[in-house]
């Protein structure tokens, strides 16, 4: 009898063990789904202490910020138009009782609820309009939060209203990136207590960045097509971004080589130089791309660039490349079309 009992003590320790390990992957992951459900459920436990930074204010510049949120915030006052898409995107639209700062042409897959938000104006409200909105926190950008705009978040701490600034808009250290967007898009999560939107969201993006990654990760650097991002034309200059910018992230994730280097007005023989195989126009609402590209086509100097040449142009929005946004996904795919198929 003792023999029988050990028996089967030893085949219930054979059968947990194959039943956690033996086929491993389809349970491993049943279990983490019912973790991650467990933890939706919860939610957001506040007060919830966010790492956030400060603006562009001298005396605290880009400063990391510890502010605590009591509650989850129900007014937004968005004063940035890709974090208004972002906020969207996580099913935030009610929430939000303005936006303003519009640079870009309108997000077509969000058009219908960004035109139902009250708009302010393209440029930022004044510090009195943003008082009289009655917010609990206010989004936006780095230069938002300066001397001439509303100033340092610190004092809008001290109303008792919260603050987030986009982290790829503040004067840090290290180049925009990608990461910085999913990293905003998870804190926003936690802030609104929609976290399982946010890992979705990010879930999604990453899923769609490593398809890209993998069907480039064989290519040569040599064999990379070189790609130049143009913001302005002049008439013997252009207007070029730095390899800091976002733009070199994306440049980099659509499997090219970025040749941004150093921003502003650069001679027309840096490009000729360079020689890009494919050009990034940034398009705003006060310097639209096309007239960018038309100005280069027309140039006789640019005749024998190889993006003049072989029309290989890009419109990427300045929503997608400053602070970043949905659209900063769409750049990339985007570009891994005009380079890669032919």
């Amino acid at each position: 009898m003792k023999r029988l009992k050990k028996y089967i003590v030893i085949i219930l320790t054979i059968c947990l063990s194959i039943s956690i390990f033996g086929c491993g992957n389809k349970n491993t992951i049943e279990t983490d789904k019912k973790v991650s459900k467990s933890e939706n459920k919860q939610g957001t436990k506040y007060p919830l202490i966010i790492e956030n930074y400060d603006g562009y204010i001298e005396s605290n510049k880009g400063a990391l910020v510890k502010q605590t949120f009591k509650k989850r915030p129900k007014r937004i006052l968005s004063v940035c138009q890709a974090t208004t898409e972002v906020l969207i995107a996580l099913g935030l639209k009610d929430d939000i009782i303005a936006t303003a700062h519009r640079k870009s042409p309108i997000y077509k897959p969000f058009e219908r609820e960004y035109n139902s938000i009250k708009f302010l104006g393209e440029s930022y409200p004044s510090k009195e309009v943003a008082l009289s909105l009655e917010p609990d926190i206010i989004v936006g950008w780095g230069s938002l939060f300066q001397g001439d705009a509303l100033g340092s978040v610190l004092d809008w701490h001290k109303r008792g209203i919260n603050t987030y600034v986009m982290q790829n808009t503040v004067p840090i250290s290290g180049n925009r990136n990608v990461n910085w967007v999913l990293k905003d898009i998870e804190n926003l999560g936690k802030i609104f207590n929609v976290q399982d939107k946010a890992k979705k969201l990010i879930k999604d993006i990453k899923g769609r960045i490593n398809k890209i990654e993998d069907n480039v990760k064989n290519l040569k650097e040599e064999d990379k097509p070189k790609v130049l991002t143009v913001q302005f034309m002049y008439e013997n200059e252009f207007s070029a971004r730095s390899s800091s910018d976002l733009t070199a992230d994306i440049i980099r994730l659509s499997g090219a080589t970025s040749l941004d280097d150093k921003p502003g007005k650069q001679s027309l023989e840096v490009m000729i130089e360079k020689n890009p195989d494919v050009i990034l126009v940034i398009n705003m609402n006060n310097s639209p791309a096309n007239k960018t590209i038309e100005a280069m086509k027309k140039n006789p100097s640019l005749q024998k660039v190889n993006a003049v040449k072989n029309n290989k142009f890009l419109i990427i929005e300045h929503t997608a490349f400053y602070c970043g946004s949905l659209r900063t996904i769409d750049s990339i795919e985007d570009l891994y079309e005009i380079i890669h198929k032919k």
